[in-house]
């Protein structure tokens, strides 16, 4: 909704300079500046590039500025719903402010956020009419300090298409709110990030992919000073290429599987299993060690050398009832770079991926299913 304000500017001029053309739309040398139509009071000009006829700009941003100039003061007691509306074709409109100072009215667009989006004041793509009502005709007009109305209406069509106008010119910044502890935040961490500025939110309510503006890498971890384990933000994702990757398992489900993906990756992959002979002299080699063979702490830290990537895939449960893995976490963690718990390691990425896979084959099947529908209807 639009809402106007006054905003009264002082003006030191003394009574004989008032002689002389002092007024709030006066040149600095005091001379009046003149109507192109001949009229006593009109716009002068504006930022959509304001005439007689209309605008000659047609396209405007969703939080754009608009001013409008007029070639003396105006009464702010005439600037009203009435007198000055911005509407779509349905009596829609925008959310902000009209602001009437000295010979000038401008609308500034509000921004706000409510239920996780923002609004800028304009509507993203949506067209506006823009209007001063003028002439003999108008039940109220805007109209000079000395009471001159516009002698005729203006009115212009415009279009919120341009996006968003960036007041700094220079990008947001982000800060991590949550999770407090970024060394070990849990798996299901819920992540806040306070941004400098208001942002477009739109981008932001789509799944996280490689496209996306927000995205999550997985960095090593280094110790630091301290001999404290960190996160090493200057680091690269964990590459597979060349790397040395153990599979400890050969199992159609997951070992096998696992080594074909990781040699598509370009891994150099070594298989063990039941009948391998001196596992560590294998495991210790490993960049990235894979283990799904289903036998409780197998692997303990003198197998893995430091630095290494251990992704436990097994899961036992042992007499007094507590899950474990492969591999001994507590024993492993002070020594590797990255290890996978257990539980809420795999075993949650594995279901999110059937949910994916599993959502993915329904959309495919419904997509067919509506091409046979349509064949048929056309064969019918």
């Amino acid at each position: 909704m639009l809402k106007f304000t006054h905003l009264f500017r002082s003006v030191a001029c003394a009574a004989f300079a008032a002689l002389a053309g002092c007024s709030g739309g006066s040149s600095a040398a005091g001379a009046t500046v003149h109507c192109s139509d001949g009229s006593a009071f009109c716009i002068s000009s504006c930022d959509l590039g304001c005439s007689a006829v209309g605008c000659a700009l047609s396209q405007i941003a969703e939080n754009q500025r608009l001013q409008f100039r007029f070639n003396q003061a105006v009464d702010p007691n005439s600037v009203n719903g009435a007198s000055f509306s911005i509407r779509t074709a349905t009596g829609q409109t925008p959310d902000g402010d009209v602001l009437v100072d000295g010979s000038s009215i401008t609308f500034v667009p509000q921004i706000r956020v409510s239920g996780g989006v923002t609004t800028f004041g304009f509507e993203r793509n949506q067209t506006y009419i823009l209007t001063f009502a003028g002439g003999p005709s108008a039940s109220q007009s805007v109209t000079s300090h000395s009471g001159t109305p516009l002698s005729r209406e203006f009115t212009c069509t415009v279009t919120a298409s341009l996006g968003i106008i960036d007041e700094d010119d220079a990008p947001p910044r982000a800060t991590l709110v949550a999770p407090t502890n970024t060394t070990a935040a849990p798996v299901d961490a819920t992540y806040v990030l306070r941004f400098s500025e208001v942002i477009d939110t739109t981008s932001l309510n789509v799944s996280l992919s490689a496209s996306s503006p927000i995205r999550f890498f997985l960095h090593q971890t280094t110790l630091n000073t301290n001999n404290e384990r960190v996160c090493d933000t200057a680091a690269e994702g964990i590459p597979l290429e060349g790397r040395n990757v153990v599979v400890v398992g050969a199992s159609n489900i997951v070992g096998k599987p696992m080594a074909l993906m990781l040699m598509q990756k370009d891994a150099t992959v070594c298989i063990c299993h039941a009948k391998t002979r001196d596992l560590a002299q294998f495991t210790i080699l490993a960049d990235i060690l894979v283990v799904a063979a289903g036998q409780p702490d197998l692997i303990v830290p003198q197998m893995v050398k430091t630095g290494a990537v251990v992704i436990d895939v097994g899961i036992n449960r042992l007499p007094d009832g507590r899950l474990v893995g492969d591999a001994d976490f507590k024993g492993l963690l002070p020594k590797v770079s990255h290890i996978t718990p257990v539980p809420g390691g795999v075993g949650p990425m594995t279901v999110t991926m059937l949910l994916a896979n599993t959502i993915g084959s329904a959309e495919r099947g419904s997509g067919e299913a509506r091409v046979l529908a349509s064949v048929q209807g056309q064969e019918g």
